[in-house]
């Protein structure tokens, strides 16, 4: 199966918990990287995905093969979403977003993102995109925390 279980939202939540508080214990990067993985790129996709999103990405995030990661924090506003100022305009059956993020867990090796950004008419909704050339997210050397 992988080292993320496809049943991981249907465990209880202090299963869950002492999960990632086991996980925490060994190293903190590491609960970092499962935790983006879990809870903010492949739940989001279960609960709202369409099935064409959730038949591409899924297996390949559950078994690892895929990396993901969550964008919300903006350099403006930290993890607010009522301040976010990434913008998505739809151009027929895709999105061109306009916008940077900062502090994004596993963004350096992600294949697939959960990008939150606001819509035209101002509607908080989140896209989920694969790495491509338009995609920029180098590493962050002088952070203080969660070197690994």
């Amino acid at each position: 199966m992988g080292i993320f279980n496809h049943k991981v939202n249907n465990i209880i939540p202090q299963t869950y918990g002492l999960i990632n508080y086991s996980i925490e214990k060994i190293d903190s990067s590491l609960r970092s990287g499962y935790s983006v993985q879990s809870s903010l790129v492949i739940n989001p996709i279960e609960k709202f995905g369409t099935d064409d999103i959730k038949n591409k990405y899924l297996d390949k995030l559950y078994s690892g093969d895929y990396i993901g990661c969550f964008g919300l924090t903006k350099p403006e506003a930290g993890s607010d979403p009522t301040g976010i100022k990434t913008r998505a305009v739809e151009k027929g059956d895709y999105y061109i977003v306009y916008g940077s993020k900062i502090w994004i867990t596993n963004s350096p090796t992600a294949y697939v993102f959960v990008i939150w950004c606001k819509d035209e008419n101002n509607k908080i909704i989140g896209l989920v995109s694969e790495r491509n050339d338009s995609i920029k997210t180098p590493e962050i050397k002088e952070k203080l925390t969660l070197l690994a």
